[in-house]
């Protein structure tokens, strides 16, 4: 699996997909604690998976964002195997200790056919979550949490699509000597939501090219404004693509701290997630 990720315009992450047959979750248990309410849930998983959880109340299923308080084996890849468990609050997401008793609906997805959703925490090592839908992540996209010290992804569905790069004449702000070429996609990927920030670069380089708050010609809040006065050099140790990003670049430490395979997007890529309506 690859991985892009675009820089000052839109820090972007893409990754490639395959078909492939869906791992099987089967819940084996499911207790609740008497005091808080606490449900832990016991499964069992025939291959290695990314899984995820739902609930419903009487066979309906509640809203996404009212179960993200859970822990464990959730969220994330898990190699196969038994005795699995998670853990919901409900007391936490809905202030009602009552829907303890509510069941729980877990979806395996396969490791190459991912979640709609990726979320790398920068300041950890190797902690990438999934989400089934963006109200599931725990906070809503919003939080500043995710403009600091988490960044979040979505998988754009390009594969099989062909994009037309560029833009006719006479589209609005097209040049004249603008030329159009026809790429077709192989593979969906992964592009975050946001710009990468000044708290995001800092978190992982432990520098900041930006100007300072005082001086900046965007806002007062340098942690989440985009970072701005890098050079390819910063971003990826040379000037082009002809060759693998340095250790030492921004690009390189994020792929040691992540495990992903981070890179800029090329232009086809940041076409697509900019322009196609996805």
């Amino acid at each position: 699996m690859k991985t892009f990720l675009s820089f000052l315009a839109s820090v972007s992450c893409c990754a490639a997909f395959a078909s492939a047959d869906n791992p099987q979750c089967t819940v084996t248990q499911v207790s609740a604690d008497a005091d808080t309410g606490a449900v832990t849930v016991t499964y069992s998983l025939d291959a290695d998976a990314i899984v995820t959880a739902a609930f419903e109340v009487d066979g309906t299923a509640l809203p996404a964002e009212r179960c993200t308080a859970l822990a464990g084996e959730v969220n994330r890849y898990v190699k196969a195997g038994t005795g699995l468990t998670l853990t919901w609050r409900p007391d936490r997401d809905l202030d009602d200790t009552a829907l303890a008793a509510a069941k729980p609906v877990l979806t395996a997805w396969a490791p190459d056919v991912p979640p709609p959703y990726m979320v790398v925490n920068l300041a950890a090592t190797k902690d990438v979550r999934y989400y089934a839908s963006k109200e599931a992540i725990p906070g809503g996209v919003g939080d500043r949490l995710y403009k600091t010290q988490r960044m979040v992804f979505a998988k754009i569905p390009a594969s099989g699509r062909n994009w037309v790069c560029g833009s006719a004449y006479g589209e609005y702000s097209t040049e004249r000597r603008e030329s159009l070429n026809t790429v077709t996609f192989a593979e969906d990927y992964y592009m975050a939501i946001y710009e990468c920030t000044c708290a995001q670069y800092l978190t992982i380089t432990n520098s900041n090219p930006t100007k300072t708050a005082t001086t900046h010609p965007y806002t007062a809040d340098l942690d989440v404004t985009p970072v701005a006065s890098c050079t390819m050099a910063n971003v990826r140790g040379g000037r082009d693509f002809a060759s693998a990003p340095t250790a030492g670049s921004l690009i390189g430490k994020w792929r040691t701290r992540t495990g992903l395979a981070l890179d800029l997007p090329t232009r086809a890529q940041w076409e697509v997630a900019a322009r196609a309506g996805i």
